[in-house]
């Protein structure tokens, strides 16, 4: 599996259900063309539940190419499902199981069969392996050198689909050493930062992508989309700007919208308020640890060793339930194990400089000491790890020369255990796929044509950070037309008369750099964006919730669709 470093960077987006992939992407599909990237969009269903899979499917094609047209779509062709449905999930299926819709096997349409009928000439039956060898080899196939994934959120679909893409993904990084394979991974959550969101499109600037917590936030619930819990720590995201294109202040203007729009059965394009922001977030899963390639040995219980290192942080026996209990994921030592150890242990030496530790996702239960270990006898001892799954992360300061270790447990609050270990020889993992970038913001939202109130005489000015650090400096380019910026970024507009170019750069590599327009408005030119806004939301808002009564009504007495 070795990569062709002349070919493109290989993108695979990995979702459930068609109009998933605009859920968690927002625009990359569209800045992955623009950045030479090679794009799969991997959908495990049919999303045949409602609505017949052609549909769905030409719904999906349409736009996926609207957004990049060398863009290709594969369909795993498993039947779509929802929670405690009067069919056995796919999930807990040891065999042939039938869909909702009444499938057994995977299966597509005319002109795109299912990736099973394609790469081995017959269609898969409806269990649980068969699901999961279909994720293996898509990912096998394709090489991958960026994965955009959906993450564990309310929907069984979702949580199947997040829950077996880890089990591959670790069963691939386990197997295959010899590749040098460590992909880029994104999670996202396709409903509380996507499909559910907070609208707020209708403003006079694009605003940030909001954390859940606000009432008007459907289905938000911290257990289930585990933000602020295990790698989904808010401050920890990592954010992504819009292509120019997609950041006008009028949906009819924006492309995302007018892809949203081809998922007429989904009605998706009443979403796009909540979908669209200044900004689209992700949470990386670092793949190069060199955990994988150890041997794990435990004082007690061994059956569960290899959750130690398997890239899985939650799991579950019951994705049906509102509020998931999670389980199979972790090593506990046995009440009466008085050692509580775990050594891994490799067949060559590894440079260390930074270790994660995983607890357990519940909030109640959570280690308040470790004792590490290496081969030269160096002991160090550290902790808590935090609860709710959030890893204690250890930085050596330097780097370690290592053919084993040993994480000890020496104080625990109830019945303590460990989810994951990670070794890394790096601070973070090499991203070859993705430019280092900055992007200024004010006020924490992403700025691009960015326009200032009257009443408004002062900026405060940052940037964001990608991948890169460093000092920061400001400029206006070309006429200030009176306005003053300072070095650390307050810019003054009380005398501002016309619209400024705005640059920020990295002192030390002038190339990174941002560049934005700001201008100042009376406010009747504000009264008169809100004004035309909210004329074209009602307008829009009729003709599509005209549109989703036309397809209910269609589907009802026609059923064509």
């Amino acid at each position: 599996m070795s990569k062709n470093l002349s070919k493109p960077p290989v993108c695979l987006i990995f979702v459930p259900h068609e109009d998933d992939e605009l859920n968690i992407t927002g625009d990359f599909i569209y800045q992955a063309m623009k950045m030479s990237m090679k794009v799969f969009v991997v959908f495990t269903t049919n999303g045949d539940f409602k609505y017949k899979a052609v549909t769905r499917i030409h719904e999906a094609q349409n736009a996926v190419h609207l957004l990049n047209k060398d863009a290709r779509c594969i369909f795993l062709g498993y039947g779509d499902t929802f929670n405690n449905s009067s069919t056995k999930h796919l999930f807990y299926a040891d065999k042939c199981s039938q869909s909702p819709s009444g499938h057994l096997y995977t299966y597509g349409i005319s002109n795109e069969e299912d990736f099973a009928y394609q790469t081995c000439g017959k269609h898969h039956c409806y269990t649980r392996k068969s699901y999961e060898d279909d994720v293996y080899q898509v990912i096998l196939k394709t090489q991958p050198d960026l994965i955009i994934s959906v993450d564990y959120d309310v929907h069984a679909d979702h949580r199947m689909a997040s829950i077996v893409f880890e089990q591959c993904i670790g069963k691939i990084l386990k197997q295959y050493e010899r590749w040098n394979y460590h992909p880029i991974i994104y999670k996202s959550f396709a409903y509380t930062t996507g499909f559910h969101a907070i609208s707020d499109f209708y403003s006079l600037n694009l605003l940030e992508t909001k954390m859940p917590t606000e009432k008007n936030v459907i289905h938000y619930h911290r257990e289930k989309d585990l933000i602020n819990s295990s790698i989904y720590v808010w401050k920890q995201r990592k954010r992504f700007p819009l292509s120019r294109i997609n950041t006008e202040r009028y949906l009819l203007r924006n492309k995302i919208f007018k892809a949203l729009c081809k998922h007429k059965s989904q009605s998706a394009g009443l979403h796009a308020c909540q979908i669209i922001n200044s900004d689209k977030i992700f949470w990386q899963r670092r793949t190069d640890s060199f955990s994988y390639y150890a041997k794990v040995e435990v004082s007690s219980n061994p059956s569960d060793a290899h959750y130690l290192n398997d890239f899985q942080l939650y799991n579950t026996d019951d994705i049906d339930s509102e509020i998931p209990v999670f389980n199979h994921y972790a090593w506990i030592p046995d009440e009466n194990d008085e050692e509580k150890k775990i050594t891994f242990v490799w067949n060559k030496i590894q440079e260390l400089q930074k270790i994660a530790l995983y607890g357990l996702l519940d909030q109640n239960v959570h280690i308040r000491q470790v004792e590490i270990e290496f081969d030269d006898g160096e002991k160090l001892e550290t902790g808590p790890i935090p609860s709710k799954g959030i890893p204690l992360i250890i930085d050596l300061k330097k780097t370690v020369r290592i053919k084993w270790c040993s994480i000890k447990i020496l104080k625990t609050d109830g019945k303590g255990g460990i989810a994951e270990c990670e070794f890394y020889a790096t601070e973070r993992q090499k991203n070859n796929t993705i430019s280092p970038f900055i992007k200024i913001l004010n006020q924490d939202n992403f700025i691009y044509d960015y326009l200032v109130p009257a009443t408004i005489n002062q900026l405060q000015l940052k940037v964001y950070y990608f991948e890169c650090e460093g000092k920061v400096s400001f400029e206006i380019v070309g006429n200030p037309y009176g306005a003053k910026i300072s070095k650390n970024g307050i810019l003054d507009v009380h005398r501002l008369t016309n619209k400024i170019t705005v640059k920020a750069y990295l002192n030390d590599n002038p190339e990174i750099q941002d560049i934005v327009t700001i201008k100042k408005i009376n406010q009747w030119e504000v009264k008169k964006i809100h004004l035309l806004q909210q004329v074209e939301k009602v307008i829009l808002t009729f003709f599509l919730r005209l549109n989703r009564k036309y397809i209910y009504l269609r589907k009802k007495y026609i059923n064509d669709i």
